[in-house]
């Protein structure tokens, strides 16, 4: 094997118009987004998942990311054009491509966390990547990871060296569900770093190419990773914070959305909103991911811990305070609107309406969920419909879980008009239209009575 670095030189000589085939492994959001960019630079793009059916849904034209806009239109077209190829074949997939963008899953349960799909990816890139190729995570994952585990895999599956033969970089994906595309082109810079000079350079060179708001260079590969995880930390501990000093105006007769519209006016007072708890893939992982690292250096972090803890036990005391002064009994009928974990988007993961679902299940009741675009979950328990009529139709009690869009044409009356009569209705996203003054069934997050 000859892995001096001058085939790395000669590479980076030969591609100044950047490059002309890539491949994107991880055809989720994330994945598809990348791939989406690629096509509408102009670049080659072979698409590659393990999900035999995601593969042959999007290689026959179906729309698979409705909520993300550019994201169906740049992937169909390829596909036609023959300018993206979508395949199951991961082992293959990186072959003659000039750059390899990893977006699988990273996760955390039961107090492990999840790499294996990393892993894995890192395996089948190596096996058929050429020489002088840039490999760039961007999956979610603990600091040194990048480091440690897939440089490790890649290297060994490649026979290769990495910084020499081949580039190695981290640049996490920063995207906002319902508009991935145009915060990867448009709105955030792109965070980038490399295992050394010459892969931090070639990485930034060719992000520069999608990313138009232009690039972050970091120190190090662990720096990306952390700067990654502190965002979504900030998030966590903010909406913690908002929970907590919403329970405050409750019992203090105040109206916290009054309060926090007051409070962030000011330029350095950032309040989140309060809600029923916190979802996704990952504001909820996160923050493990750096409690998992900090313990191993015997670090406690209280504060992030804690945030974790406020913010998973919150869907239990919103549904506790929703059945609070009712006389509902069990086999009464509950509706959750919103299965979705944020407003108009079709992902269900690490929902808070699951853990409410649970809570009212487990005490007897009847509990139907409405959702706009969620049509493909797997109801245990309970119902799923897209109508909302039918959601709230015989409703003893009703809770706004989510903050869809289409919610906040409601108001409470026109909410408790298609409820059972007398129904208590609690808009645990303050998203409905209230009146002033309230229904005294009618209850919003934060707000407690005057009288």
């Amino acid at each position: 094997m000859n892995s001096n670095r001058s085939n790395v030189v000669m590479d980076e000589r030969s591609d100044k118009s950047g490059p002309k085939k890539i491949s994107v492994y991880g055809a989720g959001r994330v994945g598809a987004t990348i791939a989406a960019a690629w096509l509408r630079a102009g670049t080659n793009v072979m698409l590659a998942d393990i999900d035999v059916s995601k593969v042959t849904r999007i290689e026959s034209g179906e729309s698979v990311f409705r909520d993300e806009p550019g994201v169906d239109e740049a992937l169909i077209k390829g596909v036609r054009s023959g300018t993206c190829i979508v395949t199951s074949d991961t082992k293959y997939a990186a072959s003659g491509c000039d750059g390899v963008f990893i977006a699988v899953p990273s996760g955390f349960r039961e107090g492990k966390i999840e790499l294996d799909a990393v892993r894995s990816a890192a395996r089948d890139v190596g096996s058929s990547m050429k020489r002088g190729a840039l490999v760039s995570l961007e999956t979610s994952v603990p600091p040194g990871t990048t480091r440690k585990l897939l440089v490790k895999e890649l290297e060994h599956s490649s026979g290769m060296k990495a910084g020499t033969d081949f580039y190695v970089a981290y640049s996490p994906e920063r995207i906002f569900e319902g508009r991935a595309l145009h915060d990867l082109e448009e709105n955030y810079q792109k965070v980038v770093s490399g295992i050394n000079e010459a892969s931090l350079e070639k990485a930034a060179k060719y992000y520069s190419i999608i990313a138009k708001k232009g690039i972050i260079k970091m120190s190090s590969l662990e720096a990306a990773e952390t700067e990654k995880l502190f965002e979504g930390i900030y998030r966590d501990v903010n909406i913690a914070l908002s929970n907590e000093l919403a329970k405050y105006c409750e019992a203090s007769g105040l109206d916290y959305w009054e309060v926090r519209s007051a409070a962030n006016s000011q330029p350095y007072s950032h309040l989140h909103k309060p809600g029923a708890g916190v979802g996704g893939a990952c504001i909820p992982v996160y923050p493990w991911f750096i409690i998992y690292e900090a313990d191993r250096v015997r670090l406690d972090l209280e504060l992030v811990r804690t945030a974790r803890k406020v913010n998973d036990s919150q869907p239990e005391q919103v549904a506790a305070a929703a059945l609070a002064d009712t006389d509902l009994q069990p086999g009464d009928r509950v509706a959750i609107l919103g299965l979705a974990f944020r407003g108009d988007v079709d992902d269900d993961r690490f929902s808070p309406s699951y853990s409410l679902v649970n809570y009212f299940v487990a005490k007897s009741f009847a509990v139907t969920v409405h959702d706009p675009y969620i049509s493909k979950s797997k109801p245990k328990g309970f119902s799923l419909t897209s109508s909302i009529e039918q959601a709230l139709h015989g409703a003893k009690l009703v809770i706004v879980a989510t903050d869809h869009s289409m919610y906040r044409d409601l108001s409470f009356s026109d909410v408790a008009g298609m409820a059972s009569p007398g129904s208590k209705i609690l808009d645990a996203r303050g998203v409905l239209k209230r009146p002033n003054p309230m229904n005294e069934k009618w209850k919003v997050l934060g707000v407690g009575s005057r009288g």
